[in-house]
């Protein structure tokens, strides 16, 4: 009978000491705000598995209404999402592109991101600004999310080859040629592309066209990043 009670009480010590700590084994969702960005950190990630993250721009510099949409799909999938704030519309990109890359490199010295898969996402100039991102970092970016935004007309950069791209378009929207234009060219060069309309003109796309953009993206990933751009 001793020995019993003993196993009881053993049992019931293991079951205090170990469940609460497999329980915090799995830290949650963070978000960490930097002196020009803000990076949402997915929870439950190994040091060992590195994570694809998702880059978003705002015209204003103003990225917290794109990040939170963007953030269920990324606690879904595991991605990271990094609101980039130094963007503006109608400045030397020269300077915001430097910045952004020493982010890049500070984030990813830090936390398990995958270098080599990069989302970039933006909404009118920030889209514009995806678009320049993914020239300019043909080996990073493999897919790029544009609302309602083009590529620029006159500082268009070679576009690589072999990427994925989604636009969310709306038909009212002013730009709405010139994206169909962007998907067209974006096609010849071997990209993947999936078209998403939403009803509202040029403004942000509603949060369940950013899911069908996230489920889309989760499944092309893998095979953007097999390709050489």
């Amino acid at each position: 009978m001793r020995i019993l009670t003993g196993l009881v009480l053993a049992l019931v010590l293991v079951c205090v000491l170990v469940f609460p700590l497999a329980a915090q084994a799995a830290p949650a969702d963070a978000t960490i705000q930097g002196p020009n960005y803000s990076l949402f950190v997915p929870g439950a990630l190994k040091a060992s598995d590195k994570r694809p993250l998702v880059m978003v721009f705002s015209p204003n510099g103003d990225t917290r209404q794109l990040v939170q949409i963007w953030r269920p799909h990324a606690a879904k999938y595991k991605w990271f999402v990094l609101g980039f704030n130094g963007f503006r519309n109608g400045q030397d990109a020269t300077p915001m592109v430097a910045d952004l890359r020493t982010i890049l490199k500070e984030v990813q010295s830090t936390y398990p991101i995958d270098g080599r898969c990069l989302i970039a996402t933006g909404f009118s100039g920030g889209g514009m600004f995806s678009h320049d991102m993914s020239a300019l970092e043909p080996q990073a970016v493999v897919a790029i999310v544009v609302n309602t935004g083009m590529s620029h007309p006159q500082s268009r950069l070679p576009a690589p080859r072999n990427r994925v791209a989604v636009f969310l378009a709306s038909p009212s929207d002013f730009r709405y040629q010139e994206m169909k234009a962007d998907e067209k060219r974006l096609k010849a060069l071997g990209w993947e592309t999936k078209w998403i309309e939403f009803q509202g003109g040029h403004t942000i796309a509603p949060p369940a066209a950013y899911k069908e953009a996230a489920d889309w993206l989760a499944g092309m990933i893998n095979w953007a990043r097999s390709r050489k751009p």
